[in-house]
């Protein structure tokens, strides 16, 4: 994967939205299918314009991971997204990544 780093949005710190799990793992308190409520955020670092949310997803699957929101550029050519999983997928993924 593209050089990335995590990072914390904002809408993180909402604790009636989001509960601090673990460094850098947020439960979504607000998730209402329950499926995997479980969130990180990254920022990737982009050469072009913008990142296609689908590459990225491709890239995630074989982590058992995905593309819960796209948070969009930023003015430091960064790429946002809010990514979910199970806890322990989201644990593997950040070991491997780091």
């Amino acid at each position: 994967m593209k050089s990335f780093k995590v990072i914390i949005p904002k809408k993180f710190y909402n604790t009636s939205n989001y509960q601090c799990v673990e460094d850098k793992i947020y439960n979504d308190l607000n998730d209402i299918d329950g499926f995997s409520t479980y969130r990180i955020a990254i920022a990737i670092k982009n050469t072009q314009e913008t990142i296609c949310p689908k590459k990225i997803d491709k890239q995630l699957e074989s982590y058992f991971v995905y593309i819960e929101e796209d948070l969009g550029l930023t003015e430091t050519t960064n790429q946002k997204f809010i990514l979910g999983g199970e806890l322990e997928d989201l644990q593997k993924f950040l070991m491997l990544m780091s």
